[in-house]
């Protein structure tokens, strides 16, 4: 393979692969592992936290195909992974993602506090952000804690770029874009997450939106095909992972397979109040349709225990699985 060629698993340089050095930190899913293999390097499957990245060092010979399979690059991918392959099991508290929904840091972190050492990821959205600003970003993280910054940037590309690059200087684990941007946002925004922990989400439709209100707004196609279209638009782009309705993830992965990471919101527990979602399912039914994550906020936030309403899901999803 020629330096600057493209690998066929995840399109990356592959003088990338050729050249890497002795006990480097690489992101998942940065080098494809044929090349690896080739090259005669030794893939330590020690993974730091946030499920995101390798250690590879020189190796005395190359690995058996069986041991390459077992070799996990994060996030759901491994050395072979493609659309027909399963990914890698992954504790049922670390599958959810709790949406901190609230106007200022204080009930925030009240909100974290009995959550802690759960495994489970925080999402920081519009609202907390825009109130409490990157500190509570910080503070949330100084706990042992990933964060999921949704924030949804939908701007020209070189905007999209710059503050997808500021979310990585925060050093979240999952940010978000809204793949209407385009492609030439999309590859801006994923530009700038490359080489870091980061994982960079599309977001397809609103969860809030049906065929009616995307045909309102001059979608007029039905909110699957949306979603399939620009999902299939940010996987061209290098995009890893997108945001997507419960509904639309058994779609996806018969088109993708588990080579996208799909989170998912719109996740309600039997006889939860919607809300303003639409299109829902409770946390069993979207992981059995095969979703990685699952985004819950008030059936957890808002119970009067949340620490059990957070574990009664996680045993629900531990039974899906």
């Amino acid at each position: 393979m020629k330096p600057g060629a493209e690998c066929e698993n995840f399109r990356c340089p592959a003088n990338k692969v050729l050249r890497p050095g002795r006990d480097t930190w690489c992101a998942a899913g940065e080098f494809n592992a044929i090349s690896l293999f080739n090259s005669k390097l030794q893939l330590i499957s020690q993974r730091d936290r946030n499920h995101q990245c390798f250690n590879i060092m020189e190796s005395i010979g190359p690995l058996s195909e069986d041991m390459e399979r077992k070799i996990d690059f994060g996030m759901g991918l491994n050395c072979h992974m493609d659309k027909h392959h399963l990914p890698m099991s992954v504790p049922a508290k670390e599958k959810i993602i709790v949406a901190i929904d609230t106007p200022e840091r204080s009930s925030a972190l009240r909100l974290v506090e009995p959550l802690l050492g759960e495994g489970c990821v925080f999402k920081v959205g519009l609202q907390l952000f825009t109130a409490a600003g990157p500190t509570v970003v910080q503070e949330i993280q100084s706990s042992g804690s990933r964060v999921f910054l949704d924030l949804k940037f939908h701007d020209i590309p070189n905007t999209a770029r710059e503050a997808v690059h500021s979310a990585v200087s925060l050093g979240v684990d999952m940010t978000t874009i809204h793949l209407s941007g385009g492609p030439s946002m999309v590859s801006a925004a994923v530009s700038a997450a490359e080489g870091s922990k980061t994982l960079v989400l599309g977001v397809t439709v609103l969860t809030s939106m049906d065929d009616d209100t995307l045909d309102l707004v001059g979608v007029h196609r039905p909110a699957a095909d949306q979603v399939l279209h620009l999902a299939e638009m940010g996987s061209h782009c290098g995009l890893r992972g997108v945001v997507a309705s419960p509904h639309e993830i058994s779609l996806l992965r018969e088109e993708f397979g588990h080579g996208l990471v799909i989170v998912t919101p719109g996740v309600r527990p039997a006889g939860s109040d919607i809300g303003d979602q639409r299109r829902v399912m409770t946390p069993g039914e979207a992981i059995r349709c095969g979703a990685d994550y699952l985004v819950i906020g008030r059936p957890i936030t808002a119970a009067a225990t949340p620490l059990d309403a957070f574990r009664r899901i996680a045993e629900e999803i531990e039974a899906a699985t």
